[in-house]
């Protein structure tokens, strides 16, 4: 009786964890062309503008710069704004950086332009436009640490290579999931753009 109530509160919990994921907002792209390379989900997509917030880290880990410029970037949207706008969450967190120098953003949502959005009260949140432009992406899943990041950009930036395709960027972590979520339903992906 006790593993079945547990089983059917899991399956609850993953079902609302899934919907949350889907409910939030992202970025528009049209995936230009999907391949599978060894085991590996590779799509070359085509993004269209966006404004993200951003901050800068330095910290020593990845996971402690996140934690600090996921609360500063929360504050922002949450009220910590010019004109106190509350605003809705949006997926992907992004993480660019490396070596204790990290920026972490979010995408802000598209009823916004960089013109209308209100201004960070906190000097170290600052607004950008990202252009369009072409990204190869690798998506996986399981939670994110160095060596699952390092395998899959491995991956990637082989393929590319492969391809002869040119990258742009340095590598992009792209988190779209709930801390609580499960480790099989997150999605992880990693963002190159490319010529």
């Amino acid at each position: 009786m006790k593993i079945a109530r547990m089983l059917a509160l899991a399956g609850v919990f993953m079902s609302v964890s899934a919907a949350q994921v889907h409910a939030l907002e992202e970025p528009r792209f049209e995936v230009i062309r999907a391949v599978e390379v060894d085991g590996h989900e590779i799509e070359y997509r085509q993004y269209a503008p966006y404004v993200v917030a951003e901050t800068r880290v330095e910290a020593p880990t990845l996971k402690k710069a996140s934690s600090e410029g996921f609360r500063r970037l929360a504050d922002y949207i949450f009220g910590g704004n010019s004109s106190e706008e509350s605003m809705a969450m949006t997926a992907p967190v992004g993480t660019i950086g490396s070596e204790g120098r990290y920026t972490i953003t979010f995408v802000m949502p598209s009823k916004h332009s960089l013109e209308s959005l209100p201004a960070p009260r906190d000097s170290r949140v600052t607004l950008r436009q990202v252009p369009a432009r072409k990204v190869a992406a690798i998506v996986f899943s399981g939670f994110w640490s160095t060596s699952n990041f390092e395998r899959h950009r491995v991956a990637l930036e082989s393929h590319l290579g492969s391809d002869g395709v040119e990258i742009l960027s340095a590598p992009l972590v792209a988190r779209y999931n709930m801390p609580l979520t499960p480790w099989f339903l997150r999605r992880n992906e990693i963002l190159i753009d490319i010529r």
